[in-house]
């Protein structure tokens, strides 16, 4: 990892990995995802070697149980099996935005809109704190 991010985070961000995946950091299963259009995110971070160093393998199996189901239906098949998407490591600071939402609601005319956001801030693998805020 590069000094600068000492004492950061350190998140595995899978953009896309069709369709059920394991995730395995320094030969250990991190964690495993099925759905190949929704995007995952794990922390790495107590799973470094103490030198900083990581190894990455992904193994994807492109035929799941939810493929086997809607195949059985034949609704939404997909003939397809891989990472789809990129694959990035970023590092956060130890107190970091784990969720963020918007929505905004317009009166009848469409003059005036309420917008409403939601904010999660976690550190490590725990919540601390979800702040909502409203502005007209």
């Amino acid at each position: 990892m590069p000094g600068e991010w000492a004492g950061k985070r350190i998140k595995l961000r899978c953009d896309g990995v069709y369709s059920e995946a394991q995730v395995y950091v320094n030969g250990k299963l991190a964690t495993t995802h099925i759905g190949g259009f929704t995007p995952f995110e794990i922390d790495v971070t107590d799973l470094l070697n103490k030198n900083g160093k990581l190894s990455l393998a992904i193994k994807v199996k492109n035929e799941g149980f939810a493929d086997s189901v809607s195949a059985a239906s034949s609704y939404a098949v997909h003939a397809l099996g891989g990472i789809t998407r990129k694959i990035q490591l970023v590092a956060l600071s130890p107190v970091n935005i784990s969720g963020f939402r918007a929505d905004t609601k317009f009166d009848r005319n469409y003059d005036n809109a309420t917008l409403n956001t939601n904010i999660t801030l976690k550190t490590k693998a725990r919540q601390l704190l979800r702040l909502r805020y409203f502005l007209n």
